[in-house]
């Protein structure tokens, strides 16, 4: 049950549009990825949001949060994140993103200090040893670059399953080639060249970390992940969209993962 929908500006004054669902002295902020929305997330609000409190946002640039600004990047996201937690005076935070947002949430993290308890990543961080070069980040720009809607296309339809409907993903991809180009060239840019800021942020943060990841578009490094203390799920059978393909999946590991935090986070 939404709560209540509302606006808070940004630390640059862009306005960031939010949901909340449910109460509870444990908040849980769900963190859209590339080119989409908060509602993504709609399963997950409404199965988590009686027990929990849910948060749900829209990044600057995507849905209905303010386009204005000058640079798309994984800091200024997560900035939007950290501006929702300060307005709603949260005390204990469990950080939820999917795919770029795996970034935002690490980075969101490392300003939020003891107020977040746990951070989850859903189908994101798949290798966090990797490190790209600017080469290699400017080559695989060019084709967004001359194209946006058609490069995007492209990039998304290996995202889905062959047994995801047709017609769905088919509004998916129509929704995120909509999304301005600047906004998702930037943003996929900042994504793609993160890797040294997200090493800095996982050495620096303190917190449990799982990740709920599909090994259908990417293959996880789990070795890597695991020699930095993160917890690791596969869920075989769905595509990149895990919420939308095995929404209960999901959420049991999500709650599963909330509870260990909870209980870790009272033990200290």
């Amino acid at each position: 049950m939404l709560h209540r929908s509302d606006v808070v500006p940004s630390d640059d004054g862009v306005s960031i549009r939010y949901d909340l669902h449910g109460n509870g002295e444990t908040t849980l902020i769900f963190v859209h990825g590339w080119c989409c929305d908060r509602h993504v997330w709609d399963c997950q609000a409404d199965r988590l949001g009686a027990s929990y409190r849910v948060v749900c946002l829209d990044l600057a640039g995507h849905g209905e949060s303010g386009h204005d600004r000058k640079k798309f990047t994984v800091p200024a996201f997560a900035h939007d994140v950290i501006a929702v937690v300060r307005h709603l005076e949260l005390k204990r935070v469990v950080l939820i993103g999917h795919s770029m947002a795996g970034g935002i949430i690490v980075e969101a993290a490392r300003h939020l200090g003891a107020v977040v308890i746990g951070l989850v990543g859903v189908d994101t961080l798949w290798d966090v040893d990797k490190e790209r070069s600017d080469d290699d980040v400017a080559t695989f720009m060019i084709p967004f670059r001359a194209d946006f809607a058609k490069a995007a296309r492209g990039f998304v339809r290996s995202m889905f399953t062959a047994t995801f409907d047709a017609d769905r993903a088919e509004a998916i991809i129509s929704a995120i080639v909509a999304v301005p180009a600047l906004v998702g060239t930037e943003a996929l840019e900042s994504s793609m060249g993160n890797g040294r800021n997200l090493r800095a942020g996982l050495d620096e943060i303190r917190v449990p970390v799982a990740l709920i990841n599909s090994p259908h578009w990417q293959t996880t490094n789990v070795e890597g992940a695991r020699r930095r203390g993160i917890d690791v799920k596969l869920l075989p059978g769905v595509g990149h969209f895990v919420m939308l393909d095995d929404s209960d999946a999901l959420n049991q590991l999500l709650e599963g993962a909330v509870k260990r935090f909870v209980l870790a986070s009272e033990y200290h």
